[in-house]
């Protein structure tokens, strides 16, 4: 055996060998120097030499090791083998299981959720298949209103990307692995992270000052490291913070320094990089300016205005920022919201930077006069008149005005205009904030003087703490007034003896409107015009007046808008719209949820806009900023679409909407099964799988038995229509309610409603299907029995209408109905027993004729050979009579062949 090894061995050994060569001219590939060639030289002439026997390539220094491994023989390697199949087929069955425990993710039971999450953390440990995404997918559990089922969540978050892996790799490691998640999940992931981080940084678990941070801060300042790298430690440290921790909230305060310098290189890259190395630079700009918004903690100041900050930011925003292309509107969002976030005065900064796009796109003309306007006293009617001329002139000369720096400008007013309104109502919830503190003090004061009198201390103490709580009302109506007219500042000209005050977004608003209505705009490059109609719908939610007048004008853009995801933006501006104005919106509610000569919102060509349409819709309807009325019939016909994505939110819809108070499904299915009927659109099996999911929310006896009365009603109209699909829908919903004995029998004393409708077989069928469920959760036999006998009956009323009915189609020409033919086993049992005594008297009769003494216990033997012999009898006759046929047949046919003959003679 050793002199002649087998070769399964030889096949394992050389295998090896070969694996160990590849490794090996891997990791030589980036050390060859000088003596590259030699080496080269070396392999080829080994390549080219003939093959060694196993025992001449062991080396002669591992002789012991070899005995080891070979020392159980040819069975100890053929048991390891065997092993390490088990061992891969294991792993490739528990690969596959993956998506199984992904899907148990979403289950209902806390239970299932917990147990799948740790399946998954211990497959991503172990390295399996899949299991890196399905690890991910774990993390958004932590929005679960179940508590155990959130710590799930965290705890895998902590357990994967937190703790060591148990191999000598401590903080620095996890900071690689935190950062690398941040850098590649997608915005889904990100929340669930952050929200995981923020409660881990809650209980103290990731400390600002500790290893994993300040191994982050070290690769976020690292400048030897590529962009994409320290953005994504920049998005982990923004991440960790938590405002509800004092020492959390100072993780960015404490460190504001560098993520200005990460700004600061971002954008000097920028400048002077490729076009392929920008992109980086854009991504760490944008990550240093979203870790700028969040450096301020809640309860300090504004930065200085001297601040290196404001730099950079002023850099990002510029109309000449070296951020070229899309890249620049995400990272000026961010820093928008950097400057409103540590600004002492934002309003007068970003009024600056609008003037200077506006120089930038239309000239210094124009800016010049609307500075001079805003700072100027007018009257309402030279304002008017100058602004009109102006911005007339301005919008229909295009001669000079450059794509790009129109769309920089029109996004910058719109999203300075929601920052501005944001910044209003923060101010505004900030002194009501004190004001309750404030109220606060003055009831604990009242409570203690009101202690001291009763102990016989004077009530100087209670009256003044009295009077410091009174005029809370007063205040809040004061603020709200106040809050209001700030907002109207922002978009209108308030009146204040006859002089016109206005903002700047004020000034330059009606030239966004007529921008939108421009045809060359339209009919443009797809991001001036989309950047046109976002800043439109962005105005509009500053003031109600200015919505409803230019509300036809966006549903216009809709409904000509080329760009999918255009559609898709006015989509979700429409909802920000009617969540802030709902009044406004709601002439315009069929709209929202799309008409068919539109083909808008729901009724969209794009997945993606359906997907939004219904996410916004589905929102407004549970939040009761929209009136659930018969146009949810279009939500209904999500259930059914060909996107999971738009098919899935839709039934979690109905499911949430069913949970809230009163059910108001049982309320809208009798209008929903009248549009959904009458929709030619969807297919009769499509509409059965829709009302059966929309039937089983009524799941009260109550609601079902009112419901199948009100659906009863219905058909003597359906039994005067055309067809008898109505009346066919109508019994499959009826049929799908879990009625109560009561109702039954209600049901059947209103026999004529539906008594001419019981022609078309299907709505039998649906009957009778409601029948069988009805015996079978009947607790008395009464019951049942009454079943049975109603049953027969509605069976026979069937097949008597069918069959009249058959007889007036084939008289005037319509198609015929089938009729049900079904017969019970008592019936045909009892057929048989007739049979049975029409032929006993008939052979009694033959035995007697011949005089013959039979005894009973022969009486049986005879008759069935008589039987047997008749039977013989018969299939002889039959036999004669098919024979006759096929001779006369072969007759006919020589006749025919000779007159044949004879045709052809002639």
């Amino acid at each position: 055996e050793e002199k002649k090894p087998p070769e399964r061995l030889e096949g394992i050994d050389e295998e090896a060998e070969e694996e160990e060569g590849n490794v090996g001219d891997s990791e030589n590939v980036d050390a060859k120097g000088t003596d590259g060639e030699e080496e080269e030289k070396e392999e080829a002439e080994e390549d080219a030499a003939p093959a060694k026997t196993p025992a001449e390539k062991v080396p002669p220094q591992q002789p012991q090791e070899e005995d080891e491994h070979l020392a159980g023989g040819i069975e100890a390697v053929r048991t390891m083998v065997a092993a390490l199949k088990t061992a891969l087929g294991f792993s490739m069955q528990l690969a596959q299981s993956v998506p199984i425990f992904v899907a148990l993710l979403s289950s209902t039971t806390a239970t299932d959720c917990v147990e799948a999450a740790r399946v998954l953390v211990k497959l991503k440990q172990f390295g399996v298949d899949n299991s890196t995404a399905a690890a991910r997918s774990v993390l958004k559990l932590v929005f679960s209103q179940e508590p155990h089922v959130k710590q799930a969540a965290i705890e895998a978050c902590d357990e994967l990307y937190l703790a060591s892996d148990g191999q000598g790799q401590g903080p620095r490691f996890a900071a690689v692995k935190l950062a690398n998640l941040a850098g590649t999940s997608n915005l889904g992931e990100l929340a669930s992270l952050e929200v995981c981080l923020r409660e881990l940084a809650r209980d103290g678990r990731l400390s600002p000052d500790g290893a994993i941070v300040q191994a982050l801060w070290v690769d976020a300042a690292d400048t030897e490291k590529n962009f994409t790298r320290r953005a994504a430690a920049l998005d982990a440290l923004r991440m960790c913070k938590d405002d509800a921790n004092e020492t959390s909230a100072q993780i960015l305060a404490k460190r504001a320094d560098v993520v200005s310098q990460c700004l600061s290189d971002a954008m000097l890259a920028a400048g002077t990089e490729k076009i392929h190395s920008g992109r980086g630079a854009a991504i760490l700009a944008r990550s240093a300016c979203a870790a700028l918004a969040q450096c301020r903690p809640t309860e300090a100041g504004p930065f200085s205005l001297d601040s290196e900050v404001f730099v950079g930011l002023a850099r990002v925003l510029h109309p000449k920022s070296p951020l070229s292309g899309k890249a620049w509107f995400p990272c000026a969002e961010q820093a928008l919201l950097a400057v409103y976030a540590l600004h002492p005065d934002p309003e007068s900064w970003c009024a600056k930077l609008i003037k200077s796009h506006a120089t930038a796109t239309f000239g210094a003309k124009s800016t010049t006069t609307n500075s001079d306007d805003n700072n100027k006293e007018a009257t309402e009617e030279g304002a008017e008149k100058d602004g009109g001329e102006e911005e007339e002139a301005n919008v229909n000369d295009f001669s000079n005005v450059s794509g790009t720096a129109l769309s920089r400008f029109l996004w910058m007013l719109g999203e300075c205009a929601v920052r501005h309104l944001v910044f209003c109502e923060r101010l505004a919830r900030t002194v009501r904030r004190a004001r309750i503190g404030r109220d606060r003090v003055a009831h604990a004061a009242a409570e203690s003087a009101a202690q001291k009198d009763d102990n016989g201390a004077t009530g100087e103490e209670a009256a003044l703490a009295a009077a410091l709580g009174q005029g809370a009302v007063a205040e809040d109506a004061a603020l709200d007034n106040a809050r209001e007219d700030a907002e109207k500042e922002l978009l209108g000209f308030s009146k204040k003896n006859k002089k016109c005050f206005g903002g700047v977004i004020a000034a330059y608003a009606p030239i966004v409107v007529q921008l939108c209505g421009n045809e060359k705009v339209v009919k443009g490059a797809s991001v001036v015009r989309g950047a046109a109609v976002a800043a439109l719908s962005r105005l509009m939610a500053l003031d109600m007046d200015f919505c409803e007048t230019h509300l036809p004008l966006l549903f216009t853009r809709v409904k000509d808008e080329r760009d999918v995801h255009a559609r898709a933006a006015i989509t979700v501006a429409l909802g920000d719209l009617a969540f802030r104005f709902p009044n406004a919106l709601e002439p315009w509610t069929e709209h929202l949820y799309g008409t068919k000569e539109w083909g808008n919102a729901l009724r969209d060509p794009s997945s993606k806009v359906r997907q939004h349409s219904v996410t916004v819709l589905a929102h407004l309807v549970l939040n009761d900023m929209m009136k659930v009325k018969g146009h949810i019939s279009a939500m209904a016909r999500c259930l059914e679409d060909e996107d999971p994505r738009v098919s899935s939110v839709a039934r979690l819809f109905f499911a949430e909407l069913a949970k809230k108070h009163g059910n108001p499904i049982y309320n809208l299915l009798p209008d929903l099964l009248s549009r959904l009927s009458s929709d030619v659109e969807i297919s009769e099996e499509a509409f059965e799988r829709i009302m059966r999911r929309l039937c089983g929310f009524i799941d009260k006896e109550k609601q079902a038995d009112a419901l199948a009365d009100k659906l009863v009603q219905r058909f003597p109209e359906a039994s005067r229509a055309g067809s008898a699909k109505p009346a066919r829908d109508i019994s499959f919903c009826i049929s799908q309610l879990k009625t109560s004995e009561k109702a039954f029998k209600k049901f059947t004393e209103s026999w004529k409603m539906y008594e001419e409708c019981l022609y078309d077989a299907k709505t039998t069928q649906n009957f009778q299907s409601m029948f069988a469920k009805m015996k079978r959760v009947a607790k008395s036999t009464e019951f049942k029995q009454f079943i049975d006998e109603f049953d027969a009956k509605m069976s026979e009323a069937h097949a008597e209408k069918a069959a009249a009915y058959n007889v007036s189609a084939r008289a005037e020409g319509k198609e015929e109905v089938e009729v049900i033919r079904a017969e019970s086993e008592e019936e045909e049992e009892e057929a048989e027993m007739q049979e049975g005594e029409e032929k006993k008297p008939v052979v009694e009769e033959e035995g007697g004729g011949k005089g013959e003494d039979v005894a009973p216990d022969a009486a049986p033997a005879e008759d069935e050979t008589e039987q047997s012999v008749e039977k013989e009898k018969e299939v002889k006759v039959e036999e004669e009579e098919e024979e006759d046929d096929f001779s006369e047949d072969e007759d006919e046919e020589e006749e025919e062949e000779e007159e044949e003959e004879e045709n052809d003679e002639n």
